[in-house]
């Protein structure tokens, strides 16, 4: 089974459970990708978008999705600097460890070193690196 068709089972897993906690008349219509799922109500149809929830036991540290848009965000910068500097296409991973808190990180002077390091490996082209 697919990622996707396993993610999608989940979701409707825990949208019929919640309609059964809540004591609810509903009916699941149909399933898409956004919303998720549209439910019948009574006479009315209602979208439900499924979203995952992260409770952080760690007070001192950035939230998962803190962590991601961070990372997502210091990413986009380096490419457009890349880009920017004329140095041929390239594909390249990047990968921040799970433990490492990104919120104290100058993300300007990280995408700009993220840049020069993609330039200083001197890539072919079809060339990849993770």
């Amino acid at each position: 089974m697919s990622p996707v068709n396993c993610q999608k089972q989940r979701e409707r897993f825990f949208l019929e459970r919640s309609i059964e906690a809540a004591c609810f008349e509903a009916e699941i219509i149909d399933e898409r990708e956004s919303p998720d799922f549209i439910v019948r109500i009574d006479d009315r149809f209602i979208g439900a978008e499924l979203t995952k929830l992260f409770k952080a036991h760690d007070t001192e540290r950035s939230l998962p999705q803190a962590q991601e848009s961070i990372s997502s965000s210091i990413v986009s910068h380096a490419e457009r600097m890349y880009k920017s500097s004329g140095s041929p296409p390239t594909h390249v991973t990047v990968c921040f460890g799970p433990g490492c808190d990104l919120k104290g990180l100058n993300r300007n002077q990280t995408a700009s070193a993220l840049a020069s390091f993609i330039q200083g490996l001197n890539l072919g082209e079809w060339q990849r690196v993770v």
